[in-house]
């Protein structure tokens, strides 16, 4: 129902008054979950909706945490921003690390994050989990802990520990990118896994 996630355009309530007019049914539509960047569009959409809602409209949510398994090879969650259309164009290993490593492609993103496609605030995404023991005094830290602590923005904090030698066989760590819980919605948390591609390797997730 909404084109962008959060966010209900008039047009598109409009399209809700007229399906529960002509259907006289319930009408169920998505998606109301908290966003970083326009912290009041859930609850904005919500009263504007008030009326149909009164009429039968059911606004879909979760009361559980959501999770999305990607890994830096493949890393969808960021397919959003133009600066990572390099990042999908050649998809082997060593191309990848060269985009992750390149300061213009960091400079886009950092511009990119001026305008946020539903993300931007680095201390929603978590180290979860890394493989190197030299790397594990990061995990549970937020980018923006580690960017504090090594003196860099979350940009280079988020790619250079992508980057780290041995961080996982994928040359990636595990993240958790979560989002704050409100008392309308839910805490909708994204999880960043590694899935294993190493020669040998049966595992799903390294």
């Amino acid at each position: 129902m909404t084109k962008q996630l959060g966010v209900m355009a008039d047009e598109e309530l409009e399209l809700l008054d007229f399906m529960l007019d002509e259907s006289a049914r319930p009408i169920t539509f998505i998606a109301m979950f908290d966003r970083d960047d326009i912290p009041e569009a859930v609850r904005t959409s919500l009263r504007k909706a008030a009326p149909m809602i009164k009429r039968g409209a059911r606004p879909q949510t979760s009361p559980l945490p959501l999770t999305r398994e990607v890994n830096m090879r493949n890393p969808f969650s960021f397919a959003g921003f133009p600066s990572w259309k390099r990042v999908f164009a050649d998809k082997s290993k060593e191309a990848q690390a060269r985009v992750y490593g390149d300061v213009a492609f960091r400079n886009q993103f950092r511009e990119e994050l001026k305008n946020p496609v539903g993300f931007g605030n680095w201390s929603r995404i978590t180290v979860h989990e890394v493989q190197s023991p030299g790397l594990k005094r990061y995990e549970g830290k937020t980018v923006a802990e580690l960017a504090a602590e090594q003196g860099k923005d979350g940009v280079d904090a988020f790619l250079d520990l992508t980057l780290a030698p041995r961080s996982c066989r994928t040359r990636t760590c595990c993240w958790v990118w979560a989002t704050a819980a409100r008392t309308s919605t839910c805490c909708a948390t994204r999880a960043i896994r590694p899935t294993c591609s190493a020669p040998g390797c049966a595992s799903a997730r390294c």
